[in-house]
């Protein structure tokens, strides 16, 4: 993965935007610190997108053909009466990965999403992951899809897969819940 000029002339903008000194900037450079750093992130970016996916999507059939082609064990009830909102037919092909975000960070990972290529998935991206990857499911606490987001009274909700005593589940849990490391968020090579 080579850095590009204006890559690395964005990663400058950025540093000098956060209010690091010219002076602080030096003493980086010459303790090393700032190639540390900058070689975490570049690691971090590298295992985000390790494994990628590909799936296709039927928009021919309705969504919750869909969802009952995925065999999950527990599917909660307003799922399958969700409505895709997409003004697209036929088969459609997507490539997908799975990101491993630290709980704290993730609201940043997805205003940067663009920047990657990438954009958070949707529930009818998740559907077509559990239907063409079942066992993708068990090897994680959540996969999450935080690109569609159910509004209620009460909170905000995204759809999730999960496996809960070797049952494959489909749920909505809070936006604003605790991710942990075993969860995994599911993106769109766009």
């Amino acid at each position: 993965m080579k850095a590009t000029l204006s890559q690395g002339q964005e990663v400058l903008k950025l540093i000098t935007q956060s209010g690091i000194g010219r002076e602080d900037l030096q003493e980086l450079l010459q303790s090393g610190e700032l190639k540390v750093l900058l070689n975490k992130y570049v690691d971090g970016i590298k295992k985000m997108l390790q494994g990628r996916y590909p799936v296709l999507i039927d928009y021919s059939l309705p969504f919750w053909k869909r969802v009952k082609a995925c065999q999950l064990d527990d599917v909660y009830d307003d799922i399958t009466r969700w409505e895709d909102g997409v003004d697209v037919s036929g088969q459609v092909r997507k490539e997908l990965v799975l990101l491993q975000l630290d709980c704290e960070s993730y609201d940043y990972y997805l205003y940067k999403m663009k920047d990657y290529g990438l954009r958070a998935a949707k529930i009818e991206e998740l559907v077509a992951f559990a239907t063409q990857y079942p066992e993708m499911q068990k090897r994680f606490e959540k996969i999450v899809a935080l690109g569609t987001v159910k509004r209620t009274f009460m909170n905000d909700l995204v759809a999730y897969l999960a496996c809960d005593n070797n049952k494959r589940v489909l749920h909505f849990e809070s936006w604003k819940s605790y991710w942990n490391k075993d969860c995994r968020f599911l993106a769109v090579i766009e």
